[in-house]
């Protein structure tokens, strides 16, 4: 759907375009092998596993902290909060990385 912004049509595009500066050349499709969709695909399904059980342990972790009435400063120095974020990070890492097509 065309769009007029000063007197210019403008036809929207999913990616920006600089052919004069090798636009085509910024976005390289990988090979159109079989496997590599239902690998990108894996990918993302790990990283969201991933990222899922890092945040339900990290739910599990302030709960018990607030259950206990321990100050939430303290979940900076316990082992399972910094697990739980390293898992978040991970399968968010994963995710993106199964984004890139």
């Amino acid at each position: 759907m065309p769009a007029l912004i000063e007197s210019k049509v403008v036809e929207p595009s999913a990616r920006a375009s600089f052919p004069g500066l090798g636009g085509g050349s910024l976005y390289q499709e990988l090979p159109a092998f079989p496997w590599t969709r239902a690998a990108l695909m894996a990918l993302q399904l790990a990283g969201l596993a991933l990222a899922t059980a890092g945040f339900l342990i990290g739910v599990g972790v302030l709960w018990t902290q607030l259950a206990r009435a321990l100050p939430i400063v303290g979940l900076l120095h316990h082992v399972r909060a910094l697990r739980a974020v390293a898992l978040v990070a991970a399968g968010v890492g994963l995710m993106a990385l199964g984004r890139r097509r």
